[in-house]
């Protein structure tokens, strides 16, 4: 009976252990649950009754589960990411053993130094006729008409007559946004006494169609370096009048204005965004007036 109870509380005793170095037993460089496991062997040795054996299973069902944690800790190369461990990497490479933080200028050095692993998408091409073989037939040769000169020169004449149309028109858009559109974003950039939401500026709430002439009509603004738009806290484009645009002109600052920097971006919108837009933002009213027609 002695021998007994000597035995249950080896069992016990070891189980204590095993609980209190829990932390240690699962670190994969560690030895100690291989020695756990040896002297829970010698114990079952003496295990005679059914309690000792019950006590033996609950200990080895907690080497076991301590066993499946150990392995979960080991850490291989070819499958293991630590998110931290490369963000250090990143920032020791681009800061340059410097401390701060990145800024555009460092991740246009990265992007310059990795372009080179990355392959570009193949580009679509358009096949040269069909699969099928098909018999070509002879065509018949038309005689050309000549044409006289006079006509000639009315057809060239006119060309350049509706270009010129064109480059007028554009000029004319051009400066009826001036004119237009220009003065109200200043107006609402003082109210606010800040940049105003891009999109509460140029959405109509009644005509998807003229939300679409505003925003073309907002990118001669942006063209011509009267307004600029960015990004606020939650990421959403702003857009305000530029010193040039408080003035009203760029004459002798051309040069100054072709040194900063630029960005092209593609913007579109369709009638469900625009309808998203209007719930969103509550507009009700437009914030640019209507051409007069």
């Amino acid at each position: 009976m002695a021998d007994a109870q000597n035995v249950k509380a080896a069992y016990r005793q070891l189980a204590d252990e095993v609980k209190e170095k829990e932390d240690d037993l699962i670190q994969p460089k560690s030895e100690a649950l291989v020695d756990v496991v040896s002297r829970a062997n010698d114990l079952f040795e003496k295990v005679e009754t059914a309690n000792e054996g019950a006590e033996d299973s609950k200990l080895m069902a907690h080497i076991a589960y301590i066993g499946r944690k150990k392995v979960q800790e080991v850490k291989t190369d070819a499958v293991y990411f630590s998110p931290s461990e490369f963000v250090q990497k990143l920032s020791d490479y681009t800061l340059q053993g410097e401390e701060g933080v990145l800024q555009s200028e460092h991740w246009t050095m990265l992007g310059k130094a990795v372009q080179n692993f990355f392959k570009r998408p193949p580009t679509c091409t358009f096949l040269l006729g069909s699969f099928a073989k098909e018999t070509q037939q002879k065509k018949e040769r038309v005689k050309r008409v000549r044409v006289e000169k006079d006509d000639n020169s009315k057809d060239k004449s006119t060309a350049v007559k509706k270009i010129a149309n064109d480059d007028e028109t554009l000029e004319t858009t051009a400066h009826d946004v001036s004119k237009r559109v220009l003065p109200q974003l200043i107006k609402l950039c003082d109210h606010s006494k800040g940049p105003i939401d891009y999109y509460e500026f140029v959405v109509d709430p009644d005509s998807f169609g003229r939300t679409v002439e505003n925003m073309f009509h907002v990118s001669f603004l942006i063209r011509d370096g009267l307004a600029e738009i960015s990004l606020d806290s939650d990421h959403l484009p702003v857009i305000r009048p530029t010193k040039y645009g408080r003035s009203g002109t760029l004459e002798g600052r051309e040069k100054e204005l072709l040194e900063l920097p630029r960005h092209q971006v593609v913007n579109y919108i369709t009638i469900q965004q625009w309808r998203e837009l209007i719930e969103t933002f509550k507009i009700k009213k437009a914030r640019i007036p209507p051409r007069k027609s």
